[in-house]
């Protein structure tokens, strides 16, 4: 039989477990109640009885004649029963509750506050401005920036007058690339009559940062910000990934510990720090993951991979339920395929100077567009999880 305001009943049932007292007792104090017997003649009190089964009638109350006829022995039972759960609702009751805040969510009552507005009109495919901040105080944040993949989503948002802020651990080769990002982005700005900031202004700017150092990602976060005092984190792309392949019997502990550390914890650092960041100037932003095919299937000799990805991944889905509701647009991207690159073409023996066939690998300037479709999306369609893999790849 379920019981109205049975989650009440957690408190009591507790205090009769440690008195030793049956259940089945409590049962019968139940049945009455059902029965509305809760009266003073079978010393049950009426406040207690209103938090254990919630509010009752007002009324009098008086036994029906089939319960009229019970012995002593049970009331003077259902009485000590009473008492103790009188004492443990009073010390459930001094418990301080918690509020859960993680579940923005409940109730949607957002659905029935109704607009009168139009909705702004809707721009062509790749005119939006990024969500978030707008564009002259909007950085865009890139951790895991080398000449391919991580270079390329850079350019793609300093093209559109985006401040940048690429990060590496070797903070050497970064410097030359910012130099170029800042030229893209101030160029785009000076062709669409936008602001080109205070005399001297960086657009883009490196800084080091490793991915296998938690502290380090947390202070390169607060040093961004204090570069650009008055631009406010508006996207965030991380970019780091630890691969680690090999049989599984010959896969060292370490090497698992460092892909966990560089997907899973400096990811789980990374976006801490980024939304934090979001959250303080209340005007949302994006969050973009790289994933890998790893993400969703473990293969054989990526068992550490798999690992480390699909954690990331489920990471991602909690802080995008978390923080959508926020204003906070979290997306994972599954690249599902090889990267074209001059290691990749270097390790595969082809010729200097050479390339791979169109649609037999991903290519990094095409996949950086992925990024900056999702970072302008409406906060009536966001994506959570989007897949590239060139159109040979098998899968």
């Amino acid at each position: 039989m379920k019981l109205a305001g049975s989650t009440r009943l957690q408190a009591p049932l507790q205090a009769l477990a440690r008195h030793h007292i049956p259940t089945n007792r409590l049962l019968r104090a139940t049945h009455l109640a059902g029965h509305h017997l809760l009266s003073s003649r079978l010393h049950w009190s009426r406040n207690t009885a209103s938090r254990i089964f919630g509010e009752i009638d007002k009324a009098p109350i008086s036994a029906p004649p089939r319960f009229a006829a019970l012995s002593h022995h049970h009331t003077q039972t259902l009485s000590q029963e009473n008492t103790i759960m009188t004492s443990a609702n009073k010390v459930a009751a001094k418990q301080p509750q918690r509020e859960d805040k993680s579940s923005p969510r409940k109730g949607r009552q957002d659905l029935l506050v109704p607009e009168f507005t139009p909705h702004a009109p809707v721009k062509r495919l790749g005119e939006d401005l990024l969500h978030g901040p707008r564009l002259e105080e909007h950085i865009v944040i890139v951790l895991g920036v080398g000449p391919g993949l991580g270079l390329s989503i850079a350019q793609t948002f300093a093209k559109r007058g985006y401040t940048t802020a690429i990060l590496s651990r070797s903070k050497g080769r970064l410097d030359g690339w910012a130099d170029a990002l800042h030229d893209e982005a101030r160029a785009f700005r000076q062709s669409h009559d936008l602001p080109l900031g205070a005399e001297g202004e960086r657009l883009s700017a490196a800084f080091a940062c490793d991915a296998l150092d938690n502290a380090s990602i947390r202070q390169t976060i607060d040093e961004i910000c204090a570069f650009w005092p008055g631009k406010k984190v508006g996207t965030a792309c991380y970019n780091a990934s630890i691969r680690k392949r090999g049989p599984f019997l010959e896969q060292r502990l370490e090497q698992i510990q460092e892909g966990v550390q560089g997907s899973i914890l400096a990811g789980f650092t990374f976006a801490q720090a980024v939304i934090a960041k979001m959250e303080a100037h209340g005007e949302g932003g994006s969050l973009l993951v790289t994933g890998a095919t790893s993400s969703t299937r473990g293969r054989e000799g990526f068992a550490g991979f798999a690992a480390s990805k699909s954690g990331l991944r489920a990471l991602c889905q909690s802080v995008a339920r978390e923080y959508g509701p926020k204003s906070v647009h979290v997306a994972h991207v599954i690249v599902d395929g090889l990267i074209e690159s001059d290691t990749a073409l270097d390790f595969l023996g082809m010729p200097k100077g050479s390339r791979f066939p169109d649609g037999s690998a991903l290519l990094p300037p095409q996949m950086a567009k992925a990024w900056l479709f999702l970072a302008q999306q409406h906060p009536s369609c966001w994506t959570f999880e989007m897949d590239l893999r060139p159109a040979r790849e098998h899968w």
